[in-house]
């Protein structure tokens, strides 16, 4: 039995039912589970997003081993049957939801530690302290914009929901008709591929020892004391982008469904739009990966600005002469 025969029997008599939509379910953030403390969250990202380029390769070098078997013991190219066509869209779409799987998870873990009950002490402590006096500090500026990052994540992972909807339109494109590949389309979106491989953050401005506003930093650190909001805004942004790549899947599918036999033109776009999918799906999990590191890195410069500037000397002032002589420095209070 091939590798790829479909084990729901779609590749013999069974029909896709039309009225089963892919879309996930509409689950509460906050009912999700969070992985357990003794897990680095950041590794645990990095790990999900190798395994899911793994989970690729190994499904491309099944397909392969069967085209290059049967070429060889029938002396031509493979002709695919939709069922087994099929097969491969469907191991896709676990792909799809195993990687959801683990973002989720680590989206949850995230919001739940970015604020912590000694946040609220510290900025209790240091605000009035800090307040109207700057620190100087290692960072960058574009890391005291909290909402120009948050907004910048949103809008890549949008992006790529647009990018697995196009490759579906293209999977079964006329002959003639270009489809575009991963590189290409990122040649094409430089914004996207800049943010998603470098960070969210602009990158203009060099993280070296300089003046922060104390200010500034008290109202960024504000802002990402209600982080888990929008730690739940870029969860939105994913859930949708995950809808496309299944909605786009769905769509190869039932364009396959007026094919007995697939045109070899067709099965290699086939081929190359789950290909496409699955890196969408690995570049929305390192754009989540560095949203939430980069308001984390956000958090931590903050409190070193605002202690810096705590730390200054309070401004002092001199009365002026009387009878002669200089009443002592008296320290503002």
């Amino acid at each position: 039995m091939s590798m790829f025969d479909d084990v729901l029997g779609l590749g013999r008599t069974a029909v896709i039912d039309e009225a089963v939509e892919p879309e996930l379910e509409n689950e509460n953030f906050d009912s999700i589970e969070s992985l357990d403390e003794d897990v680095d969250s950041m590794d645990f990202m990095m790990d999900a997003i190798f395994a899911n380029e793994m989970n690729m390769e190994r499904i491309d070098r099944a397909i392969m081993c069967e085209e290059y078997t049967y070429l060889r013991e029938n002396g031509e190219e493979m002709v695919y049957e939709a069922g087994k066509i099929e097969s491969i869209i469907s191991k896709a779409k676990a792909t799809v939801l195993r990687l959801w799987n683990q973002i989720q998870k680590f989206l949850k873990t995230q919001a739940d530690k970015i604020v912590t009950k000694m946040d609220n002490a510290f900025l209790k402590k240091y605000e009035d302290k800090a307040k109207g006096k700057s620190g100087y500090v290692k960072g960058t500026f574009s890391l005291l914009d909290v909402d120009k990052t948050q907004a910048a994540a949103v809008a890549v992972i949008g992006n790529l929901k647009q990018a697995a909807i196009d490759v579906a339109d293209k999977a079964f494109a006329e002959k003639d008709a270009e489809f575009i590949e991963w590189e290409d389309w990122l040649k094409q979106h430089s914004d996207v591929k800049d943010r998603a491989l470098t960070g969210l953050a602009a990158v203009k401005d060099r993280r070296e020892e300089q003046n922060f506003s104390a200010d500034e930093a008290i109202t960024a650190f504000k802002k990402i004391l209600g982080a888990k909001n929008s730690i739940k805004s870029v969860y939105s942004a994913a859930k949708n982008t995950v809808n496309g790549q299944l909605k786009a899947l769905k769509k190869m599918e039932g364009s396959l469904k007026k094919f007995k036999v697939i045109p070899t033109e067709a099965s290699s776009n086939v081929h190359k739009a789950v290909r496409t999918i699955n890196k969408i799906g690995s570049t929305m999990a390192t754009v989540c990966r560095f949203y939430c590191k980069e308001l984390n890195t956000s958090k931590a410069m903050c409190k070193a600005i605002i202690i810096s500037a705590a730390a200054k000397d309070r401004p002092k002032t001199e009365n002026t002469i009387v009878g002669g002589s200089f009443l002592d420095s008296v320290e503002l209070l």
